[in-house]
Formats: structure tokens, C-alpha cells, sequence
């Protein structure tokens, strides 16, 4: 069973057949970020909700309104839970302007997070983080790829020609939210180099003033599934400028479609770019972002080593092996198997 906030569907329907019961509750939208919302429902609905289905486990997604609610519940009445660690929040309100409350958020992040039995972290630099912060029993849990949609067979002239790019240009992307905390403005530099076009991917509140600010980017707005992938791999660089990023996803997806990556080096993407082998981290400064993809530009070579051994790293990274992965962790909160749990998950020292 699944708790989410409404709206959506009252079942997901599996590739098996089976129909998993979506059980939905209110949301109130995210003040100034319009497009994101919180679910919200009473103690005692919840209570019924948990006491009547008896889950063996409850699985906090990012937990902060809603999960708070739930861990509270599933300490009370005895439930194993698992929650994971996917957004700084903290880093997200500084970045429109509530740097004021940064302790107060992580102090109730940790508050709920400890009710847990396993926090999982994206990776082993935010696993250290919350460690740092007084997290307890935090692990880390990675991410997929879903190589059938990333792949570099993908990459499309067709979609190279409607960017307006020629064989000789370099078309240099961001993929994902157009967001204030996600610095897209930073590409503005890029923008009058010649022998460059640029490729926005995706929608979102920045939209608008984005599009005034970069008049010579295609914006593709929000794009999924084969549009997406055949977007990403025919991209030559890849560039991510956001600085709050617990994991960035899109950073493997662009490995896995053979695409160059730029990234600053902070959060999830010290993780995921190794400088040099596959991409290229960044301090978090606009002048070391703009050289860095310059250098891919100006380089082909280098640029397609970086892109292969980027795809090489990923090859094995699939949503099964990861879905394997959380299932250890399940096992281990429930005490089973637990002497099966590999050492790379145990939990962070």
C-alpha cells in the first residue's frame, strides 16, 4: 500500500498484474514554489489507515510533513521503518531566502529520521553529513539507471538539427527542474561562445525568466520516457550547477547515454564524478564551471574518454541490482538474513 498526497490514481497497476491500493491524503502547495506540495492527514486516519493494513514495514520517501506524521505513528505502535534521505531541505530554503532556518530544519529532519531504523543516504558523502549532524543507524542506498531509455544508441541527428546545431557545434544541457536552487542562470556565460549551443530540458518556475535571460537556448520544456533519452545522449556535455544536490540522477543518466559531465563539487555528485576519469568537478564557481566545460568543448578527444568512462561506470548501476540492494535492507530491519548484508551497506561509521 502506498500513502501519497492527492492527486493521482487510487491504484498503480504493476507489470505483474498485481493493483497496489494508493491511499490519499490532502496537500497544501509549498509557499513561492507553487509546483511542489506536502501531504497532510490527522494522527487517527493515519492509525487506521497502518492498523488496518498491517504492514511488516513502512518505507518513509523523503519524509518531512506527512513522514514526520508516519515515523511518529510507526514508532508508537511498533512497526520496523526505513527512511531515506533525498532532499537538503535546508540547502533548498536557504536558497529562496530562509537561511534562518536551516538549524531548525535539520533539527527536525534528525527528530524524524531517528524514529527510524535505517536512515539510507544517496551516497557516502551525505551519509557522512548527516552522520555529522547526529543521525543515527545511517546507511547508504544508491541509485539505478534505466539503461533501456539511457543508452548512446539514442542519440539522434534529428534532434540535433532542431536545437539549430550543426556537425561542428558542441550542444552543451541541463536536464531537470528550472529552479532557483538549481543556478541554471550560471549557464548565461556559455551562452555567446561560438561553437556552442545550449539545451535547457525540463520546466519549472524559472522558466520564464530563464528563456528571457538565455534567448539563444532551446528550451525543450519537460520532456520523459524515449524523448528524454534520445535528448540527453545527443548532448556533448552535460552541466549541472546546482550546489544542494543529495544524489543528481541525471548526472548517471547522462553517463549512461555517453555524455561528458560538468558538476560542482559538493553533495552527491562528488560520488558519482571521479575529475578527469569520467566529468569534471568544480569548486562552486561560476568562472570554474565556464573553463571546465570549455576545455570539453575545445577537446574532443578528451571528451569522449570522459564520456566513455562515464558510461563504463554506470553499466552495472540498474534498478534491479538496486532493488536487490534495498531489499537487504528491509531483511536487515526485520532480522533476517541480516549476515547477508553486504559491507559496502553496513551502517556508516
Amino acid at each position: 500500500m502506498v500513502i501519497a498526497p492527492e492527486p493521482g490514481p487510487a491504484y498503480i497497476e504493476l507489470p505483474s498484474g498485481t493493483r497496489v491500493h494508493v491511499h490519499r491524503v490532502s496537500n497544501i502547495a509549498v509557499p513561492r514554489y507553487r509546483s511542489m506540495s506536502v501531504g497532510v492527514a490527522s494522527d487517527r486516519r493515519l492509525a487506521d489507515v497502518l492498523t488496518a493494513f498491517k504492514p511488516h514495514i513502512v518505507h518513509l520517501a523523503a519524509p518531512v510533513v506527512l513522514g514526520h506524521r508516519v515515523s511518529s505513528l510507526t514508532a508508537q505502535l511498533g512497526i520496523p521503518s526505513i527512511a531515506l534521505f533525498q532532499t537538503d531541505l535546508s540547502g533548498f530554503v536557504s536558497d529562496y531566502g530562509g537561511g534562518f532556518a536551516r538549524r531548525p530544519i535539520w533539527r527536525w529532519l534528525r527528530s524524524i529520521h531517528n524514529k527510524a531504523d535505517i536512515t539510507l543516504a544517496p551516497t557516502l558523502t551525505m551519509a557522512k553529513t548527516l552522520k555529522s549532524r547526529r543521525f543515527r543507524r545511517v546507511s547508504v542506498w544508491g541509485r539505478g539507471v534505466d539503461h533501456t531509455q539511457f543508452d548512446p544508441d539514442r542519440r539522434s541527428v534529428r534532434f540535433r538539427r532542431k536545437c539549430g546545431a550543426d556537425d561542428s557545434e558542441v550542444l552543451v544541457g541541463y536536464v531537470g527542474r528550472h529552479a532557483a536552487e538549481k543556478r541554471v542562470d550560471q549557464l548565461q556565460p556559455l551562452a555567446s561562445v561560438k561553437g556552442i549551443r545550449l539545451v535547457i530540458i525540463g520546466d519549472g518556475p524559472e522558466r520564464c525568466r530563464l528563456e528571457r535571460l538565455l534567448p539563444n537556448a532551446t528550451f525543450t520544456g519537460f520532456l520523459e520516457g524515449s524523448d528524454l533519452g534520445e535528448a540527453m545522449a545527443s548532448l556533448d556535455v552535460f552541466v549541472h550547477n546546482g550546489l544542494h544536490e543529495t544524489f543528481c540522477q541525471t548526472i548517471q543518466e547522462a553517463m549512461a547515454c555517453g555524455v561528458a559531465v560538468v558538476a560542482p563539487e559538493c553533495g552527491g555528485p562528488v560520488d558519482l564524478v571521479e575529475p578527469g576519469i569520467t566529468g569534471f568537478l568544480f569548486s562552486p564557481n561560476q568562472d570554474e564551471m565556464v573553463l571546465s566545460v570549455l576545455r570539453l568543448v575545445e577537446d574532443q578527444k578528451l571528451r569522449l574518454r570522459l564520456a566513455k568512462a562515464g558510461q563504463s561506470k554506470v553499466a552495472e548501476r540498474t534498478w534491479e541490482s538496486v532493488g536487490d540492494e534495498l531489499i537487504l535492507h528491509y531483511e536487515r530491519v526485520l532480522n533476517l538474513n541480516g549476515d547477508r548484508l553486504p559491507l559496502e551497506l553496513a551502517e556508516v561509521a
